[in-house]
């Protein structure tokens, strides 16, 4: 049966339970609402390359876009195009592919019980052939065509491959040409069983339902029954040095004005829990929209001398092997630009000063994360996206709501010029 646990910070109660199989499952009640989202996660992502597996001396590895291929592959179940039957049911079907998982996920305002049993059969009875297989490698071919045809997309992977030496993050998710031409129908359920084992899964289901009824369902279908052997031993971490692999990437393109990334390799090399990488990202968010938001002195500068414009942003990623800061703009002045860039976060921890604007910050975010509960969609992705990587979104929103200015003042981290790489497109 499942364990209700009260939220009073959000006047939730979140139901949990783990299935005979091994899956995880989070069911939120939403009375009154009439969209129901079920979210169902897997620990298999774009970064997921090299494996230990329990019967082989050797590492398995993957070809780069593998996590990815497999995703498409499971709507292709002998030929019959599975999105078909949700749609039959009033149901919207979609999936995607992030660094760290695969999500599949579906959305209706008719009945629950037939999608939810479709997800299941999506994710955990695929069969597929040979032939399906090479149909969908030329899809996907021409989708990582497409990508290259994204400049955005582009100045991203040249930035990643300039960051990150070795590491799996540097590629694109998609594959190459190359690297999806080695993922055959072998490839493809060799990385099924080892990824795909229901306790790397997580099920996440947010409407107005009955959570025993859920649990119900979930029992009946065939795929929940029983737990499975589980042959993945293990992830190969990847060791990266905290120096960047390539400082510096210029290139010509068909562009009016330069586009300038720069990015901020972060040093992962001593691993920490998933609340704290997840807090460390918060903070450094804080931070960043503190000295370069457009509200801040800085950007008003910046963007009067014309080293930015409103294309500027800034981002930050912290994972368990992996961490990011990006800034990115449009500029016709581009060493201007890079010069400014440099100095700020030389100085970053002097130019955090502005203790109201961080106050003022804190409350909007701690707003935003409660008016998330009440939008399905946005809170459906919302719990996945912690639960996915091991953290308690209620605990998290809790902590969120006593950072101190002081807090994330002291933590700023010292950027050095050597986790520095810049890459400019130009005319």
């Amino acid at each position: 049966m499942m364990n209700l646990r009260p939220e009073p910070m959000v006047r939730e109660t979140m139901a949990e339970a783990v299935l005979p199989n091994g899956m995880r499952l989070y069911v939120l009640p939403k009375p009154g609402f009439a969209r129901t989202q079920a979210i169902l996660s897997v620990g298999f992502g774009g970064v997921d390359r090299e494996v230990l597996v329990k019967d082989r001396s050797e590492t398995v590895v993957f070809p780069e876009g593998t996590a990815h291929f497999l995703e498409h592959m499971l709507f292709e179940s002998e030929g019959e195009n599975l999105s078909d039957r949700f749609s039959a049911c009033g149901a919207s079907v979609n999936a995607y592919t992030a660094p760290k998982r695969t999500a599949y996920h579906f959305s209706t305002t008719n009945g629950w019980e037939i999608p939810l049993n479709l997800l299941l059969d999506l994710v955990f009875r695929p069969r597929f052939a040979t032939e399906q297989v090479n149909k969908e490698r030329q899809v996907i071919a021409k989708e990582i065509r497409m990508y290259q045809d994204d400049l955005d997309q582009m100045l991203y992977q040249d930035c990643m491959a300039s960051l990150f030496s070795g590491h799996p993050v540097r590629g694109d998710i998609a594959g190459t040409a190359e690297s999806i031409a080695r993922i055959d129908l072998s490839v493809l359920k060799e990385a099924y069983e080892l990824f795909y084992h229901p306790a790397r899964c997580q099920l996440v289901v947010v409407g107005d339902l009955d959570p025993d009824q859920v649990w119900a369902v979930l029992n009946a279908h065939p795929a929940c029954a029983d737990a499975v052997s589980d042959r993945l031993a293990g992830r190969i971490r990847q060791a990266e040095p905290p120096v960047v692999h390539r400082r510096s990437l210029n290139r010509r393109r068909d562009v009016k004005s330069d586009l300038l990334m720069m990015g901020i390799k972060l040093d992962k090399r001593v691993p920490q829990s998933p609340l704290d990488d997840d807090l460390a990202e918060i903070r450094l968010a804080f931070l960043l929209d503190n000295v370069f938001g457009r509200t801040a002195p800085l950007y008003r500068e910046w963007m009067d001398k014309r080293w930015i414009n409103d294309t500027f942003e800034t981002s930050v990623t912290v994972e368990d092997d992996y961490g990011t800061v990006l800034l990115f703009t449009e500029t016709k002045k581009p060493r201007a630009t890079e010069a400014a860039f440099r100095s700020a976060l030389r100085n970053i921890q002097s130019l955090f000063t502005d203790e109201n604007r961080f106050e003022i910050a804190r409350r909007k975010m701690v707003g935003n994360l409660l008016q998330t509960f009440d939008h399905i969609g946005a809170l459906g992705g919302f719990l996945t996206d912690y639960y996915s990587s091991g953290v308690d979104p209620f605990a998290l929103l809790r902590r969120v709501g006593t950072l101190t200015f002081a807090e994330i003042r002291d933590l700023a981290p010292v950027f050095s010029e050597e986790a520095i790489a810049v890459v400019r497109y130009h005319p």
